[in-house]
């Protein structure tokens, strides 16, 4: 007999993958565009999302992944 838990991992969740989020921003920007010319609209949605932008959104997705590490925790042990 061994002394074994399982813990199984989430479904996907979009709030524990940062490229989800980061398509969302790029998404939010496009969005807003007047669209005259496309590939300029594409260029630009993509270069609004910044290394600070990107930083952000991986501790966002690292605090939520922390948040279910602990209730994970605290209903198995």
């Amino acid at each position: 007999e061994t002394n074994i838990t399982l813990l199984y991992n989430a479904p996907y969740s979009p709030l524990f993958n940062p490229i989800e989020l980061i398509f969302g921003e790029i998404k939010k920007y496009f969005r807003n565009l007047e669209h005259i010319n496309i590939d300029n609209d594409i260029h630009n949605s993509i270069n609004n999302v910044n290394n600070n932008i990107i930083k952000n959104l991986y501790e966002h997705c690292w605090k939520k992944i922390e948040e279910y590490k602990k209730l994970i925790i605290n209903l198995f042990f």
